[in-house]
């Protein structure tokens, strides 16, 4: 069941590797690069060393102290939200040094609107708004998109948290700016090809910040699984692949735990992997 929508603008991934390589490696050199769009999709044997070995080996490791999540309490859900995003501007902050920019934060419990569109929408508890880099998540909206799970759980709405930074991240790349302008002379099934490998780039950076954060309480081994099968639930399995935009659930979470397992940004490369690994 495809319960939240992470882009509020269709906006996809771009899959000529060569372009998003760069545009990464600029990135964590410090600046954000002009894109345009390529004349060609290079091979992956052109492009599968140049780009992606020059990505940090790792996040810093730093401590993040999270309030607890009151059952029916979104002022809670709240807080809990606005202390991990400031744990996350601290981690990308030293990550990204002159590239980075503070994303605004919006957590709603009342309907409102963005520069991409009213919230809430329907199936969207969360999203990303390139236009003013904003991250958008619904306080009650959020627990209902995971199917009401126990507020303990805190890792579920952690991820749904980490996932649209993460799509920060790729807009302060020039990710996002690629990709739409592939994207937009892209067939249908092609167009959503490249939101998946966007959409399971950001669950795998999400994976390698969990990774990296010392969080307290501390994420245990159940609580990591608790985010891998809420990931799983949210796959579009029941859709045909032509049709998917974020991923079939064993995507879905397989390249979110692979980013926590490797703990390594480069290994979140969905750009040069065949379309059978992010189907």
């Amino acid at each position: 069941m495809r319960r939240s929508t992470s882009w509020a603008a269709p906006l996809g991934a771009c899959a000529a590797a060569i372009v998003l390589t760069v545009v990464v490696c600029s990135l964590l050199a410090g600046s954000r690069p002009t894109v345009a769009g390529p004349t060609s999709t290079p091979s992956l044997a052109d492009t599968e060393v140049r780009g992606f070995v020059s990505l940090p080996a790792s996040l810093p490791r730093y401590g993040c102290a999270v309030p607890a999540i009151e059952e029916g309490d979104p002022a809670s859900m709240a807080a809990f939200m606005g202390t991990l995003t400031d744990c996350l501007d601290t981690t990308w902050r030293a990550t990204l040094g002159g590239a980075f920019t503070r994303p605004d934060r919006v957590f709603w419990d009342s309907p409102g609107r963005s520069p991409c569109g009213d919230f809430p929408a329907s199936g969207a508890s969360a999203f990303y708004c390139p236009t003013n880099q904003g991250m958008y998540i619904g306080t009650a909206d959020v627990v209902k998109a995971s199917g009401y799970a126990p507020v303990w759980q805190f890792s579920i709405y952690g991820r749904v948290l980490a996932h649209e930074y993460a799509h920060h991240v790729q807009n302060a790349a020039g990710i996002l700016t690629a990709a739409w302008q592939l994207r937009a002379s892209a067939d249908a099934a092609r167009a959503n090809e490249l939101t998946r490998r966007a959409e399971l780039q950001a669950q795998c950076l999400a994976g390698v910040y969990f990774h990296a954060v010392r969080l307290a309480p501390p994420l245990s081994a159940e609580l990591w699984e608790s985010a891998l099968e809420d990931s799983r639930a949210r796959g579009e399995d029941a859709k045909p692949e032509e049709e998917r935009n974020h991923g079939s659930g064993a995507s879905y979470a397989g390249w979110l735990d692979r980013g926590f397992t490797t703990g390594t940004p480069s290994a979140c490369d969905t750009w040069t992997v065949s379309s059978a690994e992010v189907s």
